[in-house]
């Protein structure tokens, strides 16, 4: 599981960067839902991450909403499975 969650936010966090490049660059950009949906599948500290680093849609409080209710379903979510396995 960390294999995982570690890839997946790195992902998170270099799709944020690419995102921004192509918003300074007026190209095609990523969509909002993607976004949504990377957090919900375990990359909220990756986009929250570029949201920071790259301050890359922090005007949007839908991002903030969504990569906080995700990371706190994952920190339960790890909890929980940390406390069935001892």
């Amino acid at each position: 599981m960390v294999v995982y969650l570690t890839i997946l936010n790195l992902f998170a966090l270099i799709l944020m960067k690419y995102d921004k490049y192509n918003a300074i660059n007026n190209n095609e950009r990523v969509p909002n839902k993607l976004f949504y949906f990377i957090s919900i599948l375990g990359g909220p500290i990756g986009i929250m991450l570029g949201m920071k680093f790259f301050r890359h849609k922090t005007k949007q409080r839908s991002y903030y909403l969504i990569t906080v209710l995700s990371i706190i379903i994952w920190i339960t979510l790890i909890y929980t499975i940390s406390l069935n396995r001892f």
